[in-house]
């Protein structure tokens, strides 16, 4: 199957498939590879935040934002405070560090 001309996209844009749109914000984030496997599984967690402010947004009479876009869910969203949140472990860092000294080497 051959890659779609851009004329072939329509109207489609990251919107259409919200974890395409996540991935692209996600990959900005850059690091080690460690890193970007831990932001690449963290699409769920982010997008129920999403949905929950949309819903908020809705109860208080206003169209729901975007998700994607610099206006949107993802470009306002506070990448660093949202990653310093969890403990080395759990975003896949290792926590080994060179053995104590006296540790009977």
């Amino acid at each position: 199957m051959a890659w779609p001309n851009d004329d072939d996209w329509g109207d489609w844009d990251l919107e259409d498939d919200p974890e395409l749109g996540f991935l692209a914000y996600a990959q900005k984030r850059g690091g080690n590879r460690g890193a970007n496997d831990w932001w690449m599984n963290q699409f769920a967690p982010i997008f129920n935040q999403y949905k929950a402010a949309m819903a908020k947004q809705m109860q208080g009479g206003l169209s729901p934002g975007k998700f994607t876009g610099d206006e949107g869910f993802l470009g306002q969203f506070d990448w660093n405070q949202y990653r310093a949140g969890f403990s080395p472990e759990e975003k896949g860092m290792s926590t080994r560090r060179f053995a104590p000294l006296g540790a009977g080497y």
